[in-house]
């Protein structure tokens, strides 16, 4: 395996590589650039989700992602919707500043419901808000290939 250092193979204003050599350098590249788009997105989401994003690779696809539901709530929000106990006759809920009292006075604070009316929630897609957010991809690329120092071919 030879070594060749970035700065020595431009020759005349032209880079004299072979494809296997140029294609190598853009695995390289693509592959930095993944692993800093996954970190931007880890960074954005709370600290609960940040251990579920994972990043993998396909072919020459690199997938940034994750298989958790509740992630996925997050992302893409939620519609409004009723919530009912699955196990249980009722859900149980601790509700210290209720605008009531409890409906016994053995329920030490808590509040029993059937059934509750969640009003949904809003999205926060930060991974579409990143991949419209085109002045931060350009850094981010810039970073990924000025990162490179040398490479063995």
């Amino acid at each position: 395996m030879e070594s060749l250092a970035l700065e020595n193979i431009v020759v005349e204003g032209f880079l004299t590589l072979d494809q296997k050599s140029l294609n190598k350098i853009m695995d390289i590249i693509l592959t930095r650039f993944a692993f800093q788009l996954q970190r931007e997105i880890i960074l954005r989401l709370p600290k609960r989700f940040r251990n579920k994003i994972a990043i993998s690779k396909e072919g020459a696809d690199w997938i940034i992602g994750s298989n958790d539901e509740i992630l996925r709530y997050y992302l893409q929000g939620t519609k409004p919707h009723i919530i009912r106990p699955k196990n249980r006759k009722a859900l149980k809920f601790n509700w210290p500043k209720a605008p009531i009292s409890p409906q016994s006075p053995t329920s030490n604070g808590f509040f029993f419901f059937k059934e509750v009316k969640h009003p949904g929630t809003k999205p926060n897609n930060v991974i579409e808000d990143i991949e419209k957010d085109t002045p931060l991809l350009e850094r981010l690329l810039i970073k990924a290939v000025k990162s490179i120092k040398q490479i063995n071919i």
